[in-house]
């Protein structure tokens, strides 16, 4: 079977990520971060809030409570390799000597943004900022409460979309995750009054000034806010005193494989797979609103930029509770709006109503909610015998660009899409449309990954050939679990096709990744290896990968291979036996049980 050479697809959403702390479960051995003034077990038992339990999960904690040489040696960790981190929600823990594949993190700068978050409690302290909560425990003494200004201008992201447990190498007991995104910016935090709206400019004052004229007093700062003033989205690198990780992004690792292709089932060995592939996209196109997950620890609301308690003022809602979602909205929390535009494009709802809550969440400063919004705004239909409404079109742009310079990968893949097509309306702009590629793909979104890959293969429309880039750009895409950009980028490390440089061990590596993330792409994937001179032991190792994920199929080219001694021993009990598995008593694949009936 031979992969179609086309391999660029429809565009997928990625969701915005919230600015949250949240709960996980973690382990032991690593490099604490942590301030030098504290051991682990101190910390630990200065915290009111216990640590996580139960399997580890989406994490987004503040870690502006270490030290600036841990956030430093961060910084440095992720210039090397994939992150890899012990974490139980009281404390991170980097594991250097933990590794998970080649993906690397790319900077992306977006529209400044800047919040003052607010602690009120003790249980604010050490939900939020477990490591300062013996510290700063003492200031909150009757109607004090901690500000938090925090000025963010971008981040550092990795595609990769999942870790399991038999990726990872070297030194890694207690890993629980791996760091998918860095949010980098600068901040000050100072003491305050409960219910009093600090400017985020005085909290910088504050904390620039070892003596401050107003009855508070300076907890940590780090960067500076003049230097944040001069970010650009469109800057390859923030300021350099605006650059202070504050968040990061979490992503738990997987004890278990991935669940894979519905075509694991019953098979014959017809070439159903491209009405499979055009069921797949078909699905990518009508792909769902991603939903915003509450990030906090059980028995908490993510609400103002932090987990709390307290339930009277907006915060983000159970995405499967419509009510809620509504009520949440219309208090003005925006992620809340985008649950409910969620909800009400499941429901089928009329599309201006859709549109209208996408508006309302956009405005309220939620990225993918303005990518969301701008699909309803702008019209279908876009060819010039369709004479659409062109006040529409040239909005629906504007948004999606919007969306883009704010973080949303999803509203940078669309305009970037928009502004490639032929024939419509928009004028074509392929040199513009890959710098919107490119920029989404820097955000994390593996499919704008790969439509800025083909641009560059294709070397047309004013955008210069560039292989070296073109495969650069698609091992990310792969690392975005796209199993066709896996099989593709097999394919061309294999072949040399466009003139890219032969690499037998990278198209292995590839090859493997796209039958792992979906069986589907498995034949394909095994014919690629078996071409490639001494690797018939490798494409022997996919077929049983995609034997051993249900492919009946596969399994049956298991078989063959086990008779004729290819990739492994000669073996005919052992290929009696897979194609038993393929025949699947009569049900599965029509040629295995052809063979058994032959041999």
């Amino acid at each position: 079977m031979q992969r179609n050479s086309s391999y660029r697809l429809e565009v997928s959403v990625v969701p915005f990520l919230l600015l949250a702390a949240t709960s996980a479960c973690g382990g032991a051995a690593g490099e604490a971060i942590r301030p030098k003034d504290f051991t682990a077990s101190g910390v630990t038992a200065m915290n009111s809030a216990p640590a996580c339990s139960g399997d580890p999960r989406l994490a987004k904690p503040l870690i502006v409570d270490l030290d600036a040489d841990a956030r430093l040696d961060l910084e440095a960790s992720m210039d090397k390799q994939l992150v890899v981190v012990a974490y139980d929600c009281n404390q991170l823990r980097v594991l250097p000597a933990c590794s998970a594949g080649r993906s690397k993190y790319e900077y992306a700068g977006v529209s400044r943004k800047e919040q003052v978050v607010q602690m009120k409690s003790q249980d604010d302290l050490s939900v939020n900022l477990p490591l300062s909560a013996g510290k700063l425990g003492s200031d909150l003494t009757s109607g004090k409460a901690i500000d938090l200004a925090l000025v963010m201008v971008g981040r550092r992201s990795t595609t990769l979309a999942r870790v399991e447990q038999d990726d990872l190498v070297g030194n890694c007991e207690g890993a629980t995750h791996y760091l998918q995104s860095a949010y980098l910016g600068a901040f000050s935090m100072a003491t305050g009054s409960v219910g009093k709206v600090a400017v985020v400019a005085d909290l910088f004052k504050v904390g620039a000034s070892a003596k401050s004229a107003s009855d508070r007093k300076s907890a940590n700062s780090d960067g500076s806010l003049e230097a944040c003033h001069t970010s650009s989205p469109r800057a390859a690198d923030p300021p350099d005193e605006c650059r202070t990780p504050l968040r990061v992004e979490l992503q738990p690792i997987h004890r278990v494989a991935a669940a894979t292709s519905s075509a694991t089932g019953s098979a014959d060995d017809a070439d159903k797979t491209a009405p499979k592939k055009k069921e797949k996209e078909k699905e990518k196109s009508d792909r769902e609103t991603k939903v915003q997950e509450n990030p906090c620890r059980e028995g908490y609301v993510f609400a103002e930029g932090v987990c709390t308690k307290a339930q009277d003022q907006a915060h983000l809602c159970d995405p499967k509770n419509a009510a809620e979602c509504r009520a949440q909205c219309d208090k003005g929390s925006g992620a809340s709006c985008m649950n409910l535009g969620a909800i009400l494009r499941k429901q089928k709802a009329p599309p201006s109503e859709c549109e209208a809550v996408f508006k309302k969440g956009c405005d309220h400063g939620v990225a993918d909610s303005c990518a969301e919004w701008g699909n309803y705004v702008m019209p279908n239909d876009i060819e010039k015998k369709d004479k659409p409404d062109m006040a529409r079109v040239k909005k629906g742009l504007e948004i999606w660009k919007r969306a883009c310079d704010d973080g949303s990968a999803d509203g940078c893949n669309r305009a970037g899409g928009w502004l490639d097509m032929e024939d419509t309306v928009i004028k074509r702009d392929t040199p513009l449309a890959v710098t919107y590629m490119e920029r989404g793909c820097k955000l994390g979104d593996g499919t704008s990954c790969a439509e800025a890959s083909a641009m560059y293969l294709d070397g047309d429309n004013g955008i210069p050939k560039d292989t070296k880039k073109a495969m650069s750009l698609l091992v990310r895409a792969c690392d975005g679990g796209d199993a066709t950009q896996c099989g593709s980028l097999a394919d061309f490390l294999a072949t040399g096709l466009f003139d890219v440089a032969k690499d037998p061990e990278g198209a292995v590596k590839a090859a493997h990744a796209a039958c792992d993330l979906d069986v589907d792409e498995c034949e394909a994937s095994i014919d690629t290896v078996k071409k490639l001179a001494g690797k018939q032991a490798d494409a022997f190792a996919i077929a049983t990968q995609g034997c051993e994920r249900g492919a009946l199929k596969i399994c049956r080219l298991q078989g063959d291979m086990y008779w004729t001694g290819r990739g492994t021993t000669k073996d005919p009990v052992k290929a009696k036996a897979s194609w038993t598995k393929a025949c699947k008593d009569g049900k599965g694949s029509k040629v295995a049980c052809k063979r058994l009936a032959e041999k």
